[in-house]
């Protein structure tokens, strides 16, 4: 509170109503209020001939103008819910920022589960050094399960996921259920986890000596 409204020895407390079903948590250092200067100087109130009553307590709508309309249309599906969940305390700038944001950076976003994108620039290879491959016999699907572990399969070769395979190394699949209904894949490492690979360490430089002329 600046001391043109009030004194620096004197400690003034407001009270604040929130009128939302949101929490809503305030930083120090944040407006509150803005003070307008006053028309009309009252020299004294008689409280007992003078009724004042609040007859309503309302939260400003904040309306977007259409300008905000139109840079959000261009927000994807799956990240306009973000968007509006975001926006509810947001100014009509900081709107707009956010949507654009949002539009920038959309490729970050994931659509599904089965959106990661594809990388092959780098590719790895691990040393088993002198360990015999391990070959599991495979396990049969569950009359439950074959239907989706069939669609499951189909968009994991459609999406280049997975390859078919004549790879010595071998470990079984199985299908769990996740809790929201649907399945994954989970692979049984058992027999592959006693092999000893040979361990590759990579050299990593220490930025704190280091200076750019």
């Amino acid at each position: 509170m600046p001391y043109v409204v009030t004194s620096p020895d004197k400690t003034l407390s407001i009270t604040i109503r929130n009128l939302t079903d949101k929490n809503i948590s305030l930083t120090k250092g944040s407006n509150l209020g803005t003070a307008v200067e006053i028309d009309e100087v009252l020299e004294s109130i008689n409280l007992e001939q003078n009724s004042i009553t609040v007859k309503q307590i309302s939260q400003d709508d904040r309306n977007h103008s259409e300008k905000t309309e139109d840079v959000c249309q261009n927000i994807l599906e799956n990240l306009k819910d973000l968007f509006e969940r975001s926006k509810y305390n947001l100014t009509e700038k900081e709107c707009i920022q956010l949507a654009q944001l949002l539009i920038k950076f959309k490729d970050t976003f994931s659509v599904n589960d089965l959106d990661i994108g594809h990388f092959t620039k780098i590719k790895h290879r691990i040393d088993t050094g002198t360990s015999t491959s391990t070959n599991e016999r495979m396990r049969k699907t569950p009359l439950g399960f074959e239907v989706e572990e069939e669609k499951h399969l189909n968009e994991f070769l459609k999406r280049k996921i997975i390859q078919p395979s004549s790879s010595e190394w071998c470990a079984t699949p199985v299908l769990v259920r996740k809790r929201d209904g649907k399945i994954r894949n989970s692979i049984d490492y058992t027999e592959n986890s006693i092999l000893r690979p040979v361990k590759i360490a990579f050299l990593c430089l220490e930025l704190s000596p280091v200076s750019i002329p």
